[in-house]
């Protein structure tokens, strides 16, 4: 369920990125933004349950180099967002009509950092991965992660 609120907020998250200055949508506000340019290999796998946890399996459904161009944070929570969007949004649409119920994996690099639930079909390519600070920190420039959520 955790994962499934986290993957509704970041979409929510992504609508706010392109219309908006910082009011707010479905309760949540933009608190801050970080612009920054980074490319990451992001890969999109179907997913299974071993001993109490979700792991990737087989070969990569999707995989592509995304440019990643902002973080946000909403003053509601302790959590980042970084918006993309994958240049095959008619596979990424595919995928997420043939798994709606089910968990992908979200790897970054090649390491997974998010299993949400497909809920709908997501059309014109848009995703968002939300981080905790620890998880961000691995991932995204620190100096960036801090101004967002301060020591």
């Amino acid at each position: 369920m955790k994962d499934l609120i986290k993957f509704l907020l970041g979409i929510i998250m992504l609508v706010i990125n392109f219309f908006s200055s910082g009011c707010a949508v479905d309760g949540r506000h933009v608190e801050n933004k970080e612009e920054f340019d980074m490319v990451a290999s992001v890969a999109v796998y179907q997913t299974e349950e071993k001993m109490g946890e979700t792991v990737p399996v087989g070969s990569p459904l999707l995989e592509e180099t995304v440019r990643f161009i902002e973080l946000v944070k909403y003053s509601e929570d302790d959590l980042i967002s970084v918006p993309f969007r994958f240049a095959d949004a008619e596979k990424f649409a595919s995928i997420t009509t043939n798994n709606i119920g089910r968990r992908l994996a979200l790897a970054i690099n090649g390491e997974v950092v998010n299993t949400p639930v497909v809920n709908m079909p997501i059309e014109g390519g848009a995703c968002v991965i939300t981080f905790t600070k620890d998880e961000a920190l691995k991932f995204l420039p620190a100096e960036k992660v801090n101004r967002l959520i301060p020591e």
